[in-house]
């Protein structure tokens, strides 16, 4: 399992006494748990955008509506 550095960015296997080899910071975050935030970043990006074609949609429809009536 790799990490990355929330510093300067570092991407690494094993970091030495849990310090970043690039900068000296201890704020090191696991692969895996970047790898899950990019999942779920990626669901939410599809959900927006699934919204707002839903919403674009509901639009143009109360616009022919209004224009053609009922």
């Amino acid at each position: 399992m790799g990490f990355q550095c929330a510093e300067c960015g570092y991407k690494g296997k094993q970091s030495s006494q849990g310090a970043c080899p690039a900068c000296g910071s201890f704020k090191l975050a696991l692969k895996s748990n970047l790898d899950s935030e990019r999942e779920n970043s990626d669901k939410r990006r599809r959900l927006k955008s699934i919204a707002l074609v839903l919403l674009w949609l509901y639009l143009a429809f109360l616009i022919s509506q209004k224009i053609y009536g009922s």
